[in-house]
């Protein structure tokens, strides 16, 4: 590697760093709580922040949006939750995210309907994700799921219309259950659907 290439990577990721901390702040001084050492990336955009409460050490990547088309939409993460890029969170019905969840990038999470009219006024559904879940890219988690249990995986692009059971692993369009995550691999999520 030459030492210019060396510069200007150097040069670049400061710079990130740098807006990521003026977004950060920003936001910081705007939402209803912001957990320390929580990053808010640049290029987010959060629709009504006083809404939205961030646990400690969550991470909102480049693109990510939280957003609702009802008032009063809300929006609370856990900690340690992590939303990559250009994931669209819909805060209309109430959303809820707990500790050490994952949602990969380009997946879609809604918390309201329309029924059959697009036009009509949104209804709204709440919507509580658990702990320790991961959603994979591009996954869309649709209305009337209104729980994700703890534990459970969302496999990439999959569309999710019914709640999931805690550890449970979901794939397919519509989502169906294909397995379980094994208890060695996640044991909060094995020992909260034994409980459950």
């Amino acid at each position: 590697m030459s030492l210019l290439y060396l510069l200007t990577y150097g040069a670049r990721a400061l710079g990130r760093r740098v807006a990521d901390r003026v977004s950060t702040l920003t936001h910081a001084s705007a939402l209803k709580r912001c957990g320390k050492g929580s990053i808010i990336a640049r290029g987010v955009y959060i629709r009504d922040p006083r809404n939205v409460a961030l646990g400690k050490r969550c991470f909102l990547q480049k693109g990510v949006t939280i957003a609702g088309e009802l008032r009063d939409s809300r929006c609370e993460l856990g900690n340690n939750v992590q939303v990559n890029s250009r994931v669209n969170l819909d805060s209309s019905g109430g959303l809820i995210i707990g500790d050490n969840t994952l949602i990969s990038s380009d997946s879609i999470v809604y918390t309201h309907d329309h029924g059959y009219d697009p036009r009509s006024v949104p209804m709204a559904i709440p919507k509580v994700i658990g702990r320790d879940v991961w959603i994979g890219t591009r996954a869309i988690i649709l209305p009337s799921c209104r729980v994700i249990g703890d534990g459970a995986i969302v496999a990439a692009g999959a569309v999710v219309a019914r709640d999931v059971p805690p550890a449970a692993i979901m794939a397919g369009c519509p989502a169906r259950q294909v397995g379980t995550v094994p208890q060695e691999t996640n044991p909060a999520a094995h020992a909260t659907s034994q409980t459950a």
